[in-house]
C-alpha cells in the first residue's frame, strides 16, 4: 500500500509537468521510479518476496542517483543531498532483509553502497559536463567530508544492527517465557484434570462402598437362611413327593447361584473403590478387566457383544485403580459409539491380553477392538488432548481420553490408537 500510494504521488507530479508542456530528466526519473514501484507492487501481489527486495534495495538508488550522474545530469545541489539520499537508501537492507536468514543480500547490499557512499563526490566531479563552483571549497575538504559520511553510515548501520540483535535476543526471551508459561498452563490443566478426577472417582469409590456394604448385609440373611435351609434339607424332603423335592432342589439352587453372581459384584464394587496405594501392586489383567465389565453391565446392550482373549496369565506390576479408570473409559467409550450404531450392525468389543518384546523391554498388553466407524485421520492424533472430545454437547468433557493417557504415562507405559479393517483398536502397553 505504502509503494501504490509513492506511485500515485509520483504519478501526479509527472501529470502536471506533461500538462505544463515539458519534461525535465527529473520527471523522466520519477517515471523509471514509477515503474519500479509497479514491478515491487506486481511481485509483491504474486507472492514473489525475493524479486520485490531486489528491487527495492538496489533499484532506487541506481535510478535517483547513479544513472544521472553516468548521463552528466549533475547539479550542484548534489553535493549536500546525494551523501544523505545515499544514507537514507541504504536502511532499506536493513529494513527488509533478515541479516541471519538472507546474509548473502544483505552483504552485497552493504558492498554495493559503501563505494558509493565513499566515492560520490568524485563521481559527481566526473561526469559533470562543467567544473561546479563549489568544486574547489570540497576538494579543501576532501577527506574530512568522507571521513564524516563514512562515519555516519557506519553509525547508522551499526545502530540499527545493534538494536536489531538487542530485539533478536528480547523476541528469544519473549519465546522461552512464553514456551515455560505455556508448559505451566499445560501443567495446571493436567492438575486440574486430576483433581477433577479424583474427586470424582474418590466419591464414586465412597458410593460403591457404601452400596456394596448395604447390599452385602440382607445378602448376609440370604446365605444364612441358605445354611439354615441346607441343614434341614433331608428332614424337609423325607416328608414330600420327589417332584415337589426336585422344585425345591432347583429354588435352593437357583438362590445359590443368585447369592453368588451377588457376592461377586459386591468383590468388584470393592475393588473398584478401592482407594489405590503409592506402590505398584502386581495384578491380574483378567480380573482387573472383568471387575470393570461388570460394572459396565447395565450399559452393555444385548446386541452388543464382548468377546475376550486373555493369554497373558502373568501378573504385571499396576496401580489397580488407576488401571481400573483406563479400562472403564475406553470400554465406555466404546460403549457409546456402538450404541450409536444401526441395530443390524455387528456390534463388538473385543478385548485381547498378551506380552510382547521389543527393544524398550518386555510389556504387558491390553488391546481393546470396537467395530465402530474409523476415527478420521485429521483428529486421530487429538484424542488424547484436554478437553477435546467428538461427543455431542453435554455427553462428553473431552477429559476421559486425556487422564487415560496421563495415567498410563503415571505407568511408564504407553497407548496406541490406530483404525483397522474391523474398526478402532486401543493397543495399551505396560512394563512387566
Amino acid at each position: 500500500m505504502f509503494v501504490l500510494l509513492i506511485g500515485l504521488n509520483i504519478a501526479a507530479t509527472i501529470l502536471r509537468e506533461i500538462d505544463g508542456g515539458y519534461m525535465s530528466f527529473g520527471s523522466f526519473r520519477l517515471i523509471l521510479l514509477l515503474f519500479v514501484n509497479i514491478l515491487v507492487f506486481f511481485f509483491s501481489y504474486y507472492r514473489l518476496h525475493t524479486y520485490a527486495k531486489v528491487l527495492l534495495v538496489f533499484l532506487p538508488v541506481f535510478v535517483i542517483i547513479i544513472l544521472p550522474t553516468l548521463i552528466g545530469f549533475v547539479e550542484q545541489e548534489s553535493y549536500f543531498y546525494y551523501s544523505l539520499t545515499i544514507i537514507a537508501f541504504s536502511i532499506i537492507p536493513q529494513l527488509i532483509l533478515i541479516p541471519e536468514k538472507e546474509k548473502f543480500a544483505f552483504i552485497v547490499s552493504m558492498f554495493y553502497f559503501f563505494p558509493l557512499i565513499l566515492f560520490y563526490d568524485d563521481l559527481l566531479n566526473f561526469f559533470a559536463p562543467e567544473k561546479f563552483i563549489i568544486s574547489d571549497i570540497i576538494e579543501d575538504f576532501y577527506f574530512i567530508n568522507k571521513i564524516v559520511n563514512v562515519s555516519i553510515f557506519f553509525f547508522i548501520h551499526f545502530a540499527i544492527y545493534y538494536l536489531r540483535k538487542i530485539n533478536v535476543s528480547f523476541q528469544s526471551e519473549i519465546n522461552e517465557y512464553n514456551n515455560e508459561l505455556n508448559s505451566k498452563i499445560k501443567e495446571l490443566k493436567m492438575t486440574e484434570q486430576h483433581l477433577v478426577q479424583s474427586e470424582k472417582m474418590a466419591s464414586l469409590g465412597t458410593l460403591t462402598a457404601g452400596i456394596a456394604h448395604e447390599i452385602n448385609n440382607p445378602l448376609n440373611f440370604v446365605s444364612g437362611g441358605l445354611q439354615l435351609i441346607s441343614s434341614i434339607e433331608n428332614e424337609l424332603t423325607n416328608n414330600i413327593n420327589d417332584e415337589v423335592k426336585e422344585k425345591f432342589n432347583e429354588a435352593v439352587s437357583i438362590v445359590e447361584s443368585g447369592l453368588n453372581q451377588a457376592d461377586h459384584i459386591i468383590s468388584s464394587l470393592r475393588t473398584f473403590s478401592f482407594k489405590g496405594s503409592s506402590k505398584l501392586t502386581k495384578s491380574n489383567f483378567s480380573e482387573i478387566i472383568d471387575s470393570t465389565i461388570l460394572f459396565l453391565k447395565s450399559k452393555i446392550e444385548g446386541d452388543i457383544n464382548i468377546i475376550k482373549d486373555y493369554q497373558l496369565i502373568e501378573e504385571v506390576p499396576v496401580y489397580p485403580d488407576k488401571l481400573h479408570q483406563i479400562i472403564l473409559n475406553l470400554i465406555d467409550n466404546a460403549i457409546f459409539i456402538l450404541n450409536k450404531l444401526p441395530e443390524d450392525s455387528d456390534k463388538k468389543i473385543s478385548i485381547k491380553t498378551y506380552s510382547e518384546k521389543d527393544n524398550f523391554g518386555i510389556f504387558g498388553v491390553i488391546e481393546i477392538l470396537n467395530t465402530g466407524p474409523n476415527i478420521p485421520e485429521e483428529i486421530i492424533n487429538k484424542l488424547f488432548d484436554p478437553f477435546f472430545t467428538t461427543k455431542e454437547p453435554g455427553k462428553g468433557t473431552g477429559l476421559g481420553l486425556s487422564i487415560c493417557y496421563s495415567l498410563i504415562n503415571e505407568h511408564n507405559g504407553s497407548i496406541i490408537v490406530n483404525n483397522t479393517e474391523k474398526g478402532v483398536r486401543f493397543k495399551i502397553q505396560i512394563p512387566l
